[in-house]
């Protein structure tokens, strides 16, 4: 189920530490208002449709209506959550699986040191590794800055 590096896949890597606990920090991911703070920097208004648990279906969207729908493939709160892409949706209509069925995007939370180090693992096309090298770091400093100054 899970994506393999293929050649026209890459797999991407980014981790922050976060001072706080990783409960504050799921939280911040994951709750309707956090997750719509931190994705805003890959568009704004970014949310998702759905229930977590896994198997799920999940819709991520922008304000448009479009964006990617994905299955819950791990879900153990505060620790793991992670999705596989399957494919687009456009106006609100999701699109036979495509360039991203198969993707994926994991979110991994550890403790250290009474802190929390956030890791995220993305399998992405080639096409949009760039993108994701440069807004994912961004978007991971907005949850940091957004847990920490809850503090």
């Amino acid at each position: 189920m899970w994506l393999t590096n293929t050649p026209h896949m890459q797999t991407l890597d980014f981790s922050i530490h976060i001072n706080a606990p990783r409960a504050r920090v799921w939280e911040s991911l994951w709750s309707n208002a956090g997750y719509r703070y931190w994705t805003a920097v890959f568009a704004e208004g970014s949310y998702y449709e759905g229930d977590l648990s896994e198997g799920s279906r999940v819709r991520f969207l922008g304000p448009n209506n479009s964006g990617m729908w994905s299955l819950v493939g791990a879900h153990r709160a505060p620790e793991r959550l992670a999705f596989v892409h399957q494919g687009a949706i456009k106006d609100g209509v999701e699109q036979e699986p495509g360039v991203w069925a198969g993707t994926t995007e994991s979110y991994d939370l550890r403790d250290v040191d009474g802190a929390t180090e956030l890791s995220v693992t993305v399998g992405t096309t080639e096409e949009a590794a760039g993108y994701f090298n440069e807004t994912f770091p961004k978007a991971l400093q907005r949850v940091k800055e957004a847990v920490e100054g809850r503090l």
